[in-house]
């Protein structure tokens, strides 16, 4: 058995640091449409795909999934979330929502590691933040997202003895958390979001 997690943070001003180039409004629309894609993609590779939102937040959007809410700091709302809905030795696939270029082949690639006993990780593009993460419900005992979260993984992963195998994947590298980043969204992508 295998189950998609999308944490999402909601709030009155959604990725601010994107202020000086989206509006509010545009702001909202991107998440919406990040969102909406990742869903579609997941639905698109995977017959009847398992998948759960964890909210944090005020706001409230609804999509045709499972819907968790929490207050907790993210780390520790995903170790409740999961442990009360997965069993030991259930794959989970943990992937943020705020990536604009993900595609179908992205979800396959990942589809290709369900049936493994490995943990998957999925960098940034700075090997910094940690975009996605595929692992067996019990392997992990603690998760470490945020900050550095790549490099605190790789080390989680040596100090709890699981072989972690980093993923390359374009798809899921991309984020877009600053006006840096918004240059590099490819142009029909920006169309949508400033039309």
């Amino acid at each position: 058995m295998h189950s998609f997690l999308i944490p999402i943070k909601l709030s009155d001003n959604p990725k601010s640091r994107l202020s000086k180039v989206l509006s509010l409004n545009k702001r909202i629309e991107f998440m919406e449409f990040c969102l909406t894609n990742l869903i579609n993609s997941i639905y698109a590779v995977i017959p009847n795909p398992d998948i759960h939102l964890l909210i944090k937040g005020i706001n409230e959007k609804v999509f045709a999934v499972n819907k968790h809410f929490s207050d907790l700091p993210l780390n520790q709302a995903i170790l409740s979330v999961t442990n009360n809905l997965f069993e030991f030795g259930h794959r989970i696939t943990i992937l943020h929502a705020d990536l604009p270029i993900l595609t179908e082949e992205s979800i396959i690639r990942i589809n290709q590691t369900i049936p493994k006993n490995e943990a998957y990780i999925y960098p940034d593009e700075y090997l910094s933040g940690t975009n996605g993460l595929t692992y067996t419900h019990g392997s992990i005992k603690k998760f470490v997202f945020g900050d550095s979260s790549y490099s605190n993984f790789i080390n989680l992963a040596k100090i709890e003895n699981i072989e972690m195998i980093s993923v390359n994947d374009p798809g899921i590298a991309f984020d877009l958390d600053d006006e840096e980043d918004f240059i590099k969204v490819p142009q029909n992508i920006r169309n949508k979001l400033l039309d």
